[in-house]
């Protein structure tokens, strides 16, 4: 029987994740830009890489190298050395903190691609592509269980409705007659015996009336 072969993906996207994953997104792309931003205008830390994939760690240290050991040997008063060191060990902590926010970023969210435009902005290109791969979450097989036993529900209503059809019977609401105990042995046959599933007259003549009319409609 074809529904049987009928099977649920394996993956599909998880719409409520991506709207929360599409506000974070946006949020941290905000921050990598400030923190961008504010890399590049420290301007002690001399020439800072224009894509920030390069700003790390190994270059945050090679960039600080020799900054506040040369001091000891500068020919200037003990205070103004211990000026210089407390100005660049401000400089040092700030850097780092900068530095671990833009690889967090990358780290996050890994897929992400971007270009950099003529005034330093950030512009991530592939939002929409990262969010649908990002997101989508592994369909549980109770699920392919429960899709199996809504196929054999829908099979077995279609053949109610065609029983109905072949035998000029009333249509019920399914869920209607169950709700009201319709499967209940003798309440189902005091239900046939009483006409609750024949049609009367009038309401053959109806039917009857709505098909011509319907008929008439679709040949004017």
């Amino acid at each position: 029987m074809a529904e049987n072969f009928r099977k649920l993906p394996n993956y599909v996207l998880h719409s409520n994740k991506k709207l929360e994953c599409e506000r974070k997104l946006r949020i941290a792309a905000k921050c990598l830009q400030a923190n961008y931003d504010a890399l590049r205008a420290m301007e002690d830390l001399g020439v800072v890489p224009n894509d920030p994939k390069d700003i790390t760690h190994e270059w945050l240290n090679s960039a600080l190298e020799g900054k506040t050991e040369g001091l000891q040997f500068l020919p200037i008063p003990a205070a103004e050395k211990r000026e210089l060191e407390e100005k660049w060990s401000a400089i040092r902590k700030k850097a780092r903190q900068y530095t671990s926010e833009i690889l967090d970023f990358f780290s996050e969210f890994s897929g992400i691609e971007y270009v950099i435009d003529s005034k330093n902005n950030i512009n991530i290109t592939n939002t929409e592509d990262y969010l649908n791969s990002a997101c989508k979450v592994e369909v549980p097989k109770i699920a392919q269980e429960h899709f199996a036993l809504f196929l054999q529900v829908e099979k077995t209503i279609n053949s109610l409705r065609e029983f109905e059809r072949d035998n000029d019977l009333k249509k019920f609401r399914l869920e209607d007659f169950l709700l009201h105990g319709g499967l209940n042995e003798e309440k189902f046959a005091e239900a046939w015996v009483n006409g609750a599933f024949t049609k009367t007259p009038l309401e053959k003549k109806v039917q009857v009336e709505m098909q011509r009319k319907l008929t008439e409609k679709m040949y004017v």
